[in-house]
């Protein structure tokens, strides 16, 4: 019977994270994709495939979603960041 709390637990847990995500595609959708797309002259989802990859590790990859919400003025907090580095992970990365 300790299967049942554990799968519960186990199905919150994905639940969140995938909420969590789809929140961070939101707002990525909101406040990076025409920025990327004026940098790469059309398809801004171009930026994350690319040879030249200056993000190697999820650090680096949360560091530069820091400097871009910085630097776009989105106002975003630890949370929306960590969200939007998240999303970026699962879609892109796969760190």
């Amino acid at each position: 019977m300790k299967l049942l709390p554990s799968l519960l637990l186990l199905s919150l847990a994905f639940t969140t994270l995938s909420s969590y995500a789809e929140d961070g595609q939101a707002l990525h959708q909101s406040e990076c994709t025409e920025c990327h797309g004026r940098m790469t002259g059309g398809d801004g989802h171009v930026i994350y495939s690319r040879d030249e990859r200056i993000v190697k590790n999820i650090s680096e990859l949360k560091a530069r979603v820091t400097h871009c919400a910085n630097g776009a003025n989105t106002g975003w907090g630890e949370s929306q960041i960590s969200a939007v580095t998240d999303y970026l992970n699962q879609q892109f990365y796969h760190y």
